[in-house]
């Protein structure tokens, strides 16, 4: 019996240990459609300095220090930012550019994941997808629906980045 009250902690430790090493693929994608060309909607997104105009997360902490390198809309442009509790701290990397999409790569809370801008023309309109991709433990993903709580954030990134660039 003492033997039981021993082991049943142990296995539930061990499980949780396994659940936090399993990682799922977590998918989170917006749109919406924008009244500009696609390159007036692209240069909001490719130079961080305008990004943080729109950004969902700068209305969260509108004292966050913010640092740009000298590459901002190209290739290797970063942006690194140091927030309160809710916004914590990391750094995006524009690692591809293209005529229809836009690659991020994202660190935060020291896990890396991508962010990425589909933007396709309806006709002078701007279609523009953003999607958020990374792999994450199991036990998280079963804590935390991505879905709602980066949708939401990302619905609202998209309202302010149409209101900016109509």
């Amino acid at each position: 019996m003492k033997k039981a009250f021993i082991a049943i902690p142990v296995v539930f430790f061990v499980i949780v240990i396994i659940l936090f090493k399993i990682e799922r693929n977590v998918h989170v994608e917006r749109s919406v459609i924008i009244n500009a060309p696609v390159n007036e909607v692209k240069q909001q997104i490719i130079d961080f300095r305008n990004y943080h105009k729109w950004s969902p997360w700068a209305k969260i902490d509108t004292n966050m220090t913010l640092n740009f390198n000298e590459l901002q809309g190209e290739i290797g442009a970063t942006y690194s930012w140091i927030g309160n509790d809710k916004i914590g701290s990391g750094s995006q990397t524009l690692v591809g550019i293209s005529k229809d999409s836009i690659t991020i790569d994202l660190t935060y809370h020291r896990t890396s994941s991508q962010m990425s801008f589909k933007l396709q023309d309806q006709n002078g309109l701007t279609k523009i997808k953003w999607n958020y991709d990374s792999d994450m433990s199991f036990l998280i993903t079963l804590l935390i629906d991505m879905d709602q709580e980066l949708g939401n954030l990302y619905e609202q990134g998209l309202i302010d980045l149409k209101e900016l660039t109509e």
